[in-house]
């Protein structure tokens, strides 16, 4: 018993530090998402509003949270992913995008409705949080600053982030994102550095790296 406690614990922390992915968390519902509502600036996105509550589960089949019916969540995936049905939708916990998948109840249904087309929609890059970004990983010479609320087209160009340098279990920690269709607002880089803090979501320390791929409505067929 003790060695498979041991062996979930450092899966949890591992996650948490390398996919800001939370760890254990509370049951039920999650604090404060009575009445969820998607922000005014994220409007003209994809979002998915709960037709029935919908417990969000991790991968240990624990229930992170309860997403209400008519509670509203951004998306960041709706389609097929190699062959499954598949919507990705964002928590905007304020500190940060704290990012969980929804199943389909049958296919390409899922619990809830979108003013988005299932399979026909636009990706784009979006900051949620005002953050600096470094040439180097001992962040020391800035090359931008990114505001929370900027979209743009993803295009073709890479996104994403990774941790870098020593893994930490508190405080800040630093990642490398790409920064994709933000380049040209940061000296024409590639990618580059950011802090990311230690927040709590649901109970659980994490970090919630604030640039985040979503989806808008795609062109009309």
């Amino acid at each position: 018993m003790k060695s498979t406690w041991v062996k979930r614990l450092v899966a949890i922390t591992v996650a948490m530090a390398l996919c800001g992915c939370s760890g254990t968390g509370d049951r039920g519902s999650g604090g404060g998402s009575t009445g969820l509502t998607v922000a005014s600036a994220w409007q003209g996105y994809c979002i998915a509003t709960f037709a029935s509550d919908y417990s969000v589960v991790d991968d240990f089949g624990d229930t992170r949270f309860t997403a209400h019916s008519g509670q509203q969540y951004l998306m960041t995936q709706y389609g097929d992913d190699f062959g499954t049905a598949k919507a990705g939708l964002i928590y905007d916990t304020g500190s940060g995008p704290w990012g969980f998948d929804v199943k389909a109840m049958a296919a390409n249904v899922f619990p809830f409705t979108s003013n988005c087309t299932y399979g026909n929609n636009t990706d784009y890059y979006a900051v949620f949080n005002d953050v600096s970004v470094f040439s180097d990983v001992n962040l020391t010479t800035k090359i931008c600053d990114l505001t929370k609320g900027s979209v743009q087209p993803r295009g073709g160009a890479p996104t994403g982030y990774a941790i870098a340098g020593a893994l930490t279990f508190t405080g800040p920690t630093t990642y490398q994102v790409q920064l994709g269709p933000f380049s040209a607002s940061c000296g024409a880089a590639a990618s580059g550095y950011v802090s990311v803090p230690q927040v709590q979501v649901f109970g659980s320390g994490t970090w919630l790296v604030p640039l985040v791929n979503i989806i808008g409505p795609g062109p009309t067929r």
